[in-house]
């Protein structure tokens, strides 16, 4: 057995190289979907640095505490130290677990210790009735909002405890479902009032902080879709703000279903989560080598007519053949929708162009982005899958391995976008 300060490690976790001396605190915010939701069995991802992926040693009656925290409740054990994070411990898969491995599978040279958390609550939006920010009834910051903090300057202190010093905080956020009614400029303020606060009540930890977002899946049919105005503000918020990355959208990420075979529409699966994590743990080895974590996005839409060529950042592709085909004669064609007209072909015209033609002139063209009342006809709607419903089959074209699931191989999927067109065909992004 190998004894650390504050933290004990069996002898197959015992470090077998040089660290960098440091700790990230790595924490998990937001509700339902940044992983505190129950999804299926836990899928135990083994890799060679995982006796430096660390949690509290808080875990209570083996449902919450540890990588899953506390849900917004008042912890009712207090960590006393850091040991190797398990999801085994609370039965839920976490996304941030995953999220510090493939965080370490990418880090160049010697590597620091990871400490993770999931500090979110299901069901609630900014203001709520235990909002992730404030309560609705008198303003006052929530206890989830206060367990936040509070684990974030108890592990630093853990951290400091042990030799090796909290260095940086990130924290990936994952939001958006109780808040999908507010305009994209609405939800933005929320956004930054509860960035504000976060950095306000950590500054005398004088740790730098960055932030990384993920696009919201939405839901599956019969759930409400997925054209959000949130979904396309989180990405303009990154766009703007040099300390907060934005690494992708959510719904190629399948949603969990039940050993009784109920098909969760909202919540993601723990393969899912395993693979957002490792998306999260990717975007965050870059911000910390200096590199930019920058997903493609749409830079220019031109209308001739019945023809929509859009501009990309970088390099796409086409791959239908990833998720399940939904059916075309709503005139909905490799995720590409066209209000009040049809889309009759999506192409490729150029490494990083594609062009989309329509029966009609086009107002508008949507990608991944769509409510459920597009797709009601004749009192039925679409066959029910494991898949957000504004789904698509862009994605960039360099994919990576997974260094967490060998033999997968991740596409990085374009995000959901909307782009209209003003009486004279001129566009504008949304």
């Amino acid at each position: 057995m190998a004894i650390m300060a504050n933290c004990i490690l069996t002898d197959d976790y015992a470090p077998k190289a040089k660290d960098r001396g440091d700790t990230v605190l790595c924490f998990h915010y937001g509700q339902s979907n940044s992983g505190v939701a129950p999804s299926g069995p836990v899928i135990d991802v083994r890799t060679r640095w995982d006796h430096k992926v660390l949690t509290f040693d808080d875990v209570f009656r083996e449902t919450v505490g540890g990588t899953r925290g506390f849900l917004g409740h008042p912890p009712v054990t207090k960590a006393e130290r850091l040991i190797p994070a398990r999801d085994e411990a609370t039965g839920v898969q976490s996304i941030v677990r995953a999220t510090g491995q493939a965080f370490l599978q990418r880090c160049e040279g010697v590597r620091p210790d990871v400490l993770v958390r999931t500090a979110g609550i299901g069901g609630q939006g900014f203001v709520d009735k235990n909002g992730i920010h404030r309560y609705a009834d008198n303003g006052e910051k929530s206890h989830v909002y206060v367990n936040l903090i509070a684990a974030i300057q108890h592990g630093a202190a853990l951290s400091e405890a042990r030799g090796r010093p909290a260095s940086k905080i990130f924290i990936a956020f994952s939001h958006g479902e109780n808040d999908r009614t507010m305009s994209g400029a609405a939800y933005e303020e929320h956004l930054l009032a509860l960035m504000a606060d976060i950095e306000a009540d950590l500054s005398e930890l004088d740790l730098p902080i960055h932030w990384f977002l993920d696009q919201p899946a939405g839901t599956g049919a019969p759930g409400t879709g997925n054209n959000w105005p949130n979904r396309l503000a989180v990405r303009a918020l990154c766009d703007r703000r040099i300390d907060c990355t934005f690494v992708g959208p959510r719904y190629q990420f399948p949603f969990y279903t039940h050993e009784d075979g109920f098909q969760d529409p909202i919540h993601t699966s723990s393969l899912g989560k395993v693979l957002l994590g490792e998306v999260f743990g990717s975007a965050m080895a870059a911000v910390d080598r200096g590199d930019e974590w920058k997903p493609v996005a749409v830079t220019s839409a031109q209308r001739d007519a019945e023809q929509i060529m859009l501009q990309f950042s970088g390099p796409v592709t086409l791959v239908p053949e990833i998720l399940p085909r939904q059916p075309e004669e709503v005139g909905i064609l490799h995720g590409f929708y066209a209000p009040r007209t049809r889309v009759t072909r999506v192409s490729l015209s150029g490494p990083d162009r594609v062009l989309v033609e329509t029966e009609d002139p086009a107002r508008e063209i949507c990608y991944a982005f769509r409510g459920s009342d597009k797709i009601i006809r004749n009192g039925t709607v679409d066959h029910v899958d494991a898949y957000a419903l504004g789904r698509g089959d862009l994605v960039e074209a360099d994919p990576f391995d997974s260094l967490l699931l060998p033999g997968r191989v991740q596409h990085k999927f374009v995000a959901g976008f909307q782009v209209i067109f003003d009486a004279d065909g001129r566009p504008r992004t949304g």
